[in-house]
């Protein structure tokens, strides 16, 4: 999904899968269409409490880097975030999509 989002699948993805897991329309605005359209997760992990400014948050098996990107905002300039993903080429992916996102 990550790597081609288009493909046409049999479940629930993007911003339909974001609203039906909770997220708030305010937490995706910016995010660019490419990564937020692999958005295939099983969860809403903000739900479980607020990130706070300056905050270290790792996101692991972050898949198209969506919850990454929201917690970068969350956590501004003087927090961090790292992403972490199970295969080379899906590191790689990643890493470009959030680079492209944060110019």
């Amino acid at each position: 999904m990550a790597i081609d989002p288009e493909a046409g699948y049999h479940f629930n993805a993007g911003r339909d899968l974001a609203a039906t897991l909770g997220y708030k329309p305010e937490w995706l605005e910016g995010i660019p269409e490419e990564p937020l359209a692999a958005l295939v997760g099983t969860g809403n992990p903000f739900a479980l409490g607020a990130i706070k400014p300056g905050e270290n948050v790792i996101d692991m098996g972050c898949g198209g880097g969506i919850d990454s990107l929201i917690a970068a905002k969350r956590v501004g300039p003087t927090g961090k975030v790292i992403g972490g993903f199970t295969s080379e080429s899906l590191a790689l992916l990643g890493q470009e999509k959030t680079t492209a996102a944060s110019t």
